[in-house]
């Protein structure tokens, strides 16, 4: 409760400035398949900060992108983690199920602007509706709602 009254505020005025952003500014989000071995064509890629040691290979194409999320929520879990409620389109849900079943054990990357977040373990099928969690400060948060609910908005459009 306490942390969606602090990023009520913030996602208004992350609207805001999205509106008025250049394209090329424009948040992205991807949800792609990951691995911590080598695998030919995927790229090695750094989780977390720019200090983080932890690497891991993600698949060149993204599996998932910010437009297709039908609906976005912010939560936190029983220790008071951010979470990430979430609800897909039909056919996003189609290739979320195909993704999850055949990967359970195995880590999908959360990126955001080209750039790992977190990649947690993919631990059971996920069809439309499902949480992420991960290591989301507030300007991951930010971005994620940027790129996710405004996923279609541009400077034009809004005029």
């Amino acid at each position: 409760m306490m942390l969606q009254r602090i990023l009520a505020p913030l996602l208004l005025l992350s609207l805001l400035s999205a509106l008025s952003a250049d394209e090329s500014k424009k948040a992205t989000f991807e949800l792609r398949l990951a691995q911590d071995g080598e695998h030919e064509g995927w790229l090695e890629k750094k989780v977390g900060d720019s200090n983080a040691s932890d690497r891991i290979f993600v698949a060149p194409k993204a599996e998932l992108t910010g437009k297709d999320f039908h609906e976005i929520s912010f939560k936190t879990d029983v220790s008071g983690n951010p979470l990430i409620g979430f609800k897909l389109t039909e056919a996003a849900g189609k290739r979320m199920v195909k993704l999850t079943k055949g990967n359970v054990g195995k880590r999908l990357a959360i990126m955001l602007n080209g750039k790992v977040i977190s990649a947690p373990a993919i631990r059971a099928t996920i069809t439309t509706d499902g949480q992420i969690s991960g290591n989301f400060d507030k300007e991951n948060l930010l971005a994620i709602f940027q790129a996710t609910v405004l996923h279609g908005v541009s400077s034009d459009a809004a005029e």
